[in-house]
């Protein structure tokens, strides 16, 4: 799973993994669906919209992830203390507890990118360690390929750091694949299951929200009826109270 605050080059980064360099992304709304092999493992990458109307969707797909890469635009300082609170609320979440994270520290390119060594300190990210199985963090340049400031990789290659942090993760992943795909069925199980109560009582609450409007609309129609009703009664009385009668 792909995620980070928006504009931070997640789909640029995905792009790059599929060999696709040099072009012009727009902001994701919803998310990215892509594979993408990487040594003897077929990843599935969702990349999730970073837009703070669009990450309350990321929990919907904690249950189902091995791992997870947060990135980070690392030139955008007045953006860091956003970045930790979603970082901590994301790995804080039952469904993402001890698993593992890749954050890639991005855009290594510009003259005012933090270290990953200052994005740390300033983003806590020792205090992972509590949350995570393991976590590691990279410099990386995922629209030119340049690596951290200085770096020798050309323009139209992924990055190396990428790849490395890429390796890092399937590692971290095979060191607990049994017990990580046996969780993630049992808790995926448990999350569509809570997902369909959730969906049954929406339906549920509309069904009853659809009867109490036609009562109360069945209700204002015998009002009507009923006002309507006294006034020609009363009209009626009205009428027969005026009449003469001459003998």
């Amino acid at each position: 799973m792909l995620i980070g605050l928006d504009n931070a080059g997640k789909t640029t980064i995905l792009s790059a993994l599929q060999g696709e360099f040099d072009h012009h992304t727009t902001p994701t709304v919803g998310f990215n669906r892509e594979t993408v092999k990487h040594g003897k493992y077929n990843i599935t990458y969702f990349d999730l919209g970073g837009g703070a109307n669009i990450r309350k969707i990321w929990r919907k797909y904690y249950a189902a992830i091995h791992a997870a890469i947060f990135v980070i635009d690392s030139a955008e300082e007045s953006r860091l203390e956003e970045v930790r609170r979603v970082l901590f609320e994301t790995v804080q979440n039952p469904f993402f507890r001890g698993k593992s994270l890749l954050v890639l520290a991005n855009k290594q390119d510009l003259k005012t990118a933090l270290t990953p060594g200052e994005l740390a300190e300033r983003l806590q990210l020792a205090d992972l360690t509590d949350y995570v199985y393991r976590y590691n963090i990279l410099p990386c340049c995922a629209l030119t390929g340049g690596g951290a400031k200085g770096g020798s990789s050309k323009r139209g290659s992924i990055d190396p750091q990428i790849k490395k942090g890429l390796s890092w993760l399937s590692d971290s992943i095979d060191e607990n694949f049994d017990a990580l795909c046996s969780r993630i069925e049992k808790e995926a199980k448990a999350e569509e299951e809570r997902e369909r109560k959730e969906r049954e009582e929406k339906m549920q609450r509309v069904r009853e929200r659809k009867e109490r409007e036609a009562q109360e609309q069945l209700e204002e129609q015998r009002r009507m009826a009923a006002q309507q009703q006294t006034t020609t009664t009363t009209t009626n009385n009205e009428s027969q109270s005026g009449l003469s009668v001459t003998t």
